[in-house]
């Protein structure tokens, strides 16, 4: 991971000993940001001492990352989405952190906000089964919404339906909805590319 030259000087500041880890990020200006929470743009910059490193997965591997393999794979399947999207929308929404709490409120390995969750009925928001079927179920009803338009479907899961409609059915033009379409189908691809060559061994 490159770390940019402000956030690593932030790493070497004092600061307070709190527990948990440090997330920031430096925007086109300069201004530095900090969060206790990872989410989307934020890089490390300190670690609880008390906590060992954890594995984070990175986008764009040769291998792919596939995030808890058993549940996701079986999700997908009984709720219609393919299952390299699945594994490419958890992995780009949470790092594949089942506890993934982010600063709008979005939870879980779909980082489903809670009126997404209500309105498909799941009521333990962290659980990774419950959480993942639906984060499927939400996927599979924007992917029929939008005609199997992946890129719509993906932008509206990011940044709402409502996001969608009012730029006239097209990706919003938010740099992080962007962003995040162009991250979930780079993986996806690249987790499509690595099922199919497993199936021909």
């Amino acid at each position: 991971m490159t770390v940019r030259p402000a956030l690593l000087a932030l790493a070497l500041l004092p600061l307070p000993c709190t527990a948990g880890e440090l997330y920031g990020r430096v925007d086109a200006a300069g201004h530095v940001f900090l969060s206790d929470v990872r989410q989307a743009g934020y890089s490390l910059v300190l670690r609880d001492p008390a906590r060992p490193p954890a594995t984070r997965p990175t986008l764009g591997g040769a291998a792919g990352v596939r995030c808890m393999p058993t549940t996701l794979d079986r999700i997908a399947t009984e709720e219609s989405v393919p299952q390299a999207l699945l594994h490419a929308v958890a992995t780009v929404e949470s790092a594949c952190n089942p506890a993934a709490v982010s600063a709008k409120g979005a939870q879980g390995l779909m980082q489903l906000m809670p009126g997404t969750a209500a309105r498909y009925g799941v009521q333990r928001i962290l659980d990774p089964a419950d959480n993942v079927r639906g984060g499927a179920r939400y996927l599979r009803d924007l992917l029929l919404r939008y005609e199997g338009r992946l890129e719509l479907a993906l932008a509206a899961y990011n940044a709402g339906e409502e996001a969608v409609a009012r730029h006239a059915n097209q990706i919003p033009p938010f740099a992080e909805t962007r962003d995040y379409v162009r991250k979930v189908l780079d993986h996806y691809e690249r987790l499509s590319l690595q099922n199919a060559r497993e199936r021909r061994r």
